[in-house]
């Protein structure tokens, strides 16, 4: 893939992890890890599961391919499921254990005649690492995954969808802006550049950490200053003088030079590049993303007189995909006992319904 096509579509790979992964703790301590591996066991009949290898940019990737028993010597149709950043292909690490909304979806694809293809994006579970990677080369990535179902005999390759979560949104329409694909499924994909949800993802963190005004001030300061710090590039870690507990700023020090590009660059700018069927979904309950993001994806595809888009807001939805009838917040948020939103199913399943006849 030619990187500037998408070295410029940078925005939410980083922190919207640091919200599903490190921002859960209200102590200020930095979460586990994501899992380095997953299980294949307690899977219902009807799936046929298969660890996978790939051929990323650079890196051989890990992946697991489900199929439907039911369609053995049938040309099915397929979806590649893309995790956000730092998420495994299971699902979303919380600090109180994890969602695992990518396999509970996967089975539901697969229970509905779809193959489904998961991978662990790079330096993530079983996959390979090199580092300083930006959202081009994780597109590349994602491309490999594309191309391997494409050469699997069992595979329709006229009927392959790609479906993104989070930043894996930014990933999947980066794929169909390259290579012709049946359609993109976005999920809670943010609609603005990162300086600005940033500065709302500071002031969510000192009132989930019930910090002091003072401190909540020199906090949001802090963020700021990091901001144009990072945003004028050329930034070393040292000079920030941040603290490692803190989960929402220190991984940005990772790749000084992928954060400059992820608080500048245009999330919408891939939208209207995009060749296949689009549907954007966010969620009423999402504390990370605002539905109104949705928007101004749909501004974008619509500028760019895409023929095919929806976006829908589905109001009992949070940011892991469940389906939450409460408040949100960081108790919700840490309840991996709460199913996925029936409603994202629903409108999920019907989409795909009249694009596969």
């Amino acid at each position: 893939m030619k990187k500037n096509i998408l070295t410029f579509c940078l925005t939410g790979s980083l922190i919207i992890s640091t919200l599903s992964v490190g921002a859960q703790t209200p102590s200020g301590k930095p979460t586990q890890e994501a899992p380095k591996s997953h299980s294949l066991t307690s899977l219902p009949d009807f799936i046929q599961p298969e660890p996978i290898q790939f051929k990323g940019e650079g890196v051989s990737l890990s992946g697991t391919l489900f199929l439907p028993k039911n369609k053995v010597g049938q040309k099915i149709p397929a979806i590649v499921m893309i995790s956000d950043f730092y998420s495994h292909q299971d699902g979303i690490k919380v600090y109180k254990g994890q969602h695992n909304s990518y396999l509970d979806l996967a089975k539901h694809f697969v229970q509905r005649g779809f193959a489904v293809l998961r991978y662990d994006r790079r330096c993530t579970g079983e996959s390979e690492c090199a580092l300083n990677a930006t959202l081009a080369v994780a597109a590349d990535d994602g491309l490999g995954a594309v191309s391997y179902l494409t050469e699997r005999k069992e595979i329709d390759a006229t009927k392959i969808f790609v479906f993104g979560h989070g930043d894996g949104s930014f990933i999947a329409t980066g794929i169909a802006g390259h290579k012709p694909v049946a359609g993109v499924i976005t999920t809670v994909a943010p609609g603005r550049t990162a300086s600005k949800l940033l500065r709302e993802w500071a002031r969510q963190r000192v009132a989930d950490l019930k910090m002091p005004e003072a401190e909540a001030a020199k906090y949001v300061e802090t963020v700021d200053a990091a901001i144009l710090r990072l945003a004028a590039g050329g930034a070393k870690p040292e000079e920030l003088n941040i603290d490692p507990k803190d989960d929402l700023l220190f991984p940005l020090l990772k790749s000084t030079d992928y954060a400059y590009s992820w608080l500048l660059d245009d999330p919408l700018a891939l939208y209207p590049l995009v060749r296949g069927s689009v549907l954007v979904i966010h969620g009423g309950k999402d504390r990370r993303v605002n539905p109104r993001d949705g928007n101004f994806i749909r501004d974008s595809l619509k500028t760019g007189e895409h023929k095919d888009y929806q976006t829908v807001v589905l109001p009992d939805m949070d940011y892991f995909l469940k389906e939450n009838k409460g408040t949100p917040g960081f108790e919700s948020d840490n309840d991996v006992s709460r199913p996925l939103d029936p409603a994202l199913l629903k409108l999920i399943d019907e989409w795909l319904a009249k694009r596969i006849r």
